[in-house]
């Protein structure tokens, strides 16, 4: 997180009295564009949390808008989704508590190095999920991407939900698309990018078309409800990898040439036959 300083400005303080006992603010953090954001404490011991202020209305949602949204949101289940606590306002402006998690984002995940296949592939069905049971209840999300995508013990969570209002589910599949892109093959999309399989190797043909599917020129030729992406995306097996079994993956996934993976498919081979041998004797 970014520290962010504004000399002689008093949102803070002022946040901090409409907050009131549910959290105590501290610094101010970097934000998405038009909202300014403070890292909190949960006085009731719940963790950390963020507060975020939305712009005054028209530019930003009313908070008796927000706070609607939120009620709605609250009645949603889904395991991937990370929901907000709770709203208010500050002179007129919206703001919303939300859980605050230290995991890494999903871009921190794909910078450090790109996923097996598998386990991208893993991680968006559980955000299309996610994100067909907002769609079903009549919500949109509104800020998928690389930062409100969380990478936990436990699996993906989807943060945010509360950031963005008006926005159309065409605006969510689209924003889904280019995720799922750079979890896929490891690098931002940029216009014209070729298929998927020929940034990685042994891509199921079926995923290599919904790939050239999410990015159609036209919209109306590309999925228009999570579902048609979830429908291909559940029939590619796929298993949540176990250390060993993500090395051989990276090994055969990865978008980079290795020319080691022979020598590390080697080594496995020899170490399973040294523990045959020793059970032997």
């Amino acid at each position: 997180m970014t520290v962010v300083r504004v000399v002689g400005d008093t949102l803070r303080a002022r946040a901090q009295l409409a907050v009131g006992a549910a959290a105590s603010l501290d610094d101010e953090v970097q934000a998405a564009a038009g909202l300014r954001a403070f890292a909190a404490a949960d006085r009731n011991g719940g963790g950390r949390l963020m507060l975020s202020v939305h712009p005054a209305p028209p530019v930003g949602p009313s908070p008796a808008a927000l706070a609607d949204r939120i009620a709605r949101l609250g009645a949603l289940h889904h395991p991937a989704l990370d929901l907000p606590v709770s709203c208010g306002a500050v002179d007129g402006m919206a703001w919303m508590l939300e859980p605050l998690s230290p995991a890494p984002t999903a871009r921190d995940r794909v910078l450090r190095s790109p996923l097996p296949l598998s386990e991208a592939v893993s991680a968006v069905r559980d955000l299309g999920r996610a994100l067909a049971v907002m769609h079903r209840a009549g919500l949109t999300h509104g800020a998928i991407g690389l930062d409100t995508v969380q990478w936990r013990a436990d699996g993906v969570r989807l943060a945010g939900a509360g950031l963005s209002m008006g926005i159309t589910v065409r605006d969510d599949l689209d924003a889904l698309a280019q995720l799922a892109w750079t979890l896929f093959s490891g690098q931002m999309r940029t216009p014209g990018s070729p298929r998927l399989s020929a940034t990685r190797r042994r891509v199921p043909s079926r995923l290599d078309e919904l790939c050239v599917a999410m990015f159609a020129a036209d919209p109306a030729a590309r999925p228009q409800r999570a579902e048609e992406i979830l429908d291909v995306l559940d029939a590619i097996p796929t298993r949540r990898p176990s250390d060993l079994s993500a090395m051989i993956d990276a090994g055969v996934f990865d978008s980079r040439p290795r020319r080691h993976a022979p020598w590390l498919m080697v080594g496995i081979a020899l170490v399973v036959l040294a523990a045959l041998l020793a059970t032997r004797t």
